[in-house]
């Protein structure tokens, strides 16, 4: 059994965050339907793989996760085993995304306790019949929403060049890799540190959901269809999710009108060249950041 100190419980959930990446998955609810988004890399990851059918004829109950993909495959091999001991006991109609939330969060907390990992996982359940996700973090945390949902990275974490944070604010470079004992030179660093968390607060997780927060009083759930959501969910990635080498998205989309069979399908989206530069000019961090320390440089 592992001593499970409070550095150690630190320690695990911070790796399981750094684990779980730097992009974000979005849910968005709509009548009879749902649908999902994150990014899609062809050379990590097949279509459809982060998110599927929990019971293979229902289209009422969806999952999908984000994180390490080892990590990915024992959840959704658990949640499989899940269904289809209750396929057989009581039928595929009977199962609760309620129940499976629970019995997964055991699981999560139960590898929390007896492993020296977390699984590095967010977890989302969706079901169509009740309009409601349930997300199940790395802790074994179980939150239930209703109209959307954004999980994975917790914040936009920009990559940092130390040569060039000492070419342009040379003062804060000082004290942030330098260890500079100049008062000048950590209030230097203090100053780019805030401006950095101002920048950064415009894009990641929390700024997509404010994003779709104002974008839900604009289409409200029993107006908005599944072409609806689907652009809605697409243009928050766009905002918010960091560039990817492969600079692709794949949406899925399930849905289920009564008297109608059930669908479920995905689509790979291509960003084309030009948003592609303004996407990675959004996610740069401005001159404008430096600006306090430039002047410092001056005197």
């Amino acid at each position: 059994m592992i001593i499970q100190t409070p550095e150690l419980i630190e320690q695990k959930n911070a790796d399981a965050r750094s684990r779980i990446g730097k992009h974000i998955l979005i849910g968005m609810s709509c009548p009879y339907g749902v649908v999902l988004g994150k990014t899609f890399n062809p050379r990590y990851h097949a279509e459809h793989q982060w998110s599927w059918q929990v019971a293979e004829d229902d289209f009422h109950l969806i999952a999908a996760a984000i994180g390490d993909f080892g990590d990915c495959m024992v959840v959704k091999a658990a949640i499989s085993a899940h269904e289809q001991f209750l396929t057989e006991m009581v039928g595929a109609d009977q199962i609760t995304c309620n129940a499976l939330a629970k019995n997964m969060a055991r699981a999560f907390v139960q590898t929390r306790e007896n492993s020296i990992q977390n699984l590095a996982v967010d977890l989302v359940l969706y079901d169509v019949r009740k309009n409601r996700f349930w997300h199940l973090n790395d802790r074994g945390q179980l939150y239930t929403l209703s109209d959307f949902v954004v999980v994975g990275a917790d914040s936009y974490q920009p990559s940092l060049d130390i040569r060039e944070i000492r070419k342009i604010a040379p003062l804060a470079a000082a004290a942030m890799f330098e260890e500079s004992a100049d008062v000048k030179d950590r209030n230097a660093a203090r100053e780019l540190t805030m401006r950095m968390v101002k920048f950064t607060e415009g894009l990641g997780k929390d700024a997509a959901i404010k994003y779709l927060v104002e974008k839900m009083i604009q289409s409200p759930y029993a107006k908005r269809d599944s072409t609806i959501t689907a652009q809605l969910v697409k243009e928050a990635l766009l905002k918010f999710d960091p560039p990817s080498q492969s600079e692709q998205f794949e949406i899925v989309v399930m849905e289920h009108h009564p008297n109608k069979q059930g669908v479920y399908f995905n689509k790979i989206l291509e960003i084309p060249p030009e948003t592609r530069l303004e996407r990675a000019l959004r996610f740069s961090i401005p001159d404008s950041v430096y600006q306090t320390d430039q002047s410092e440089t001056r005197k």
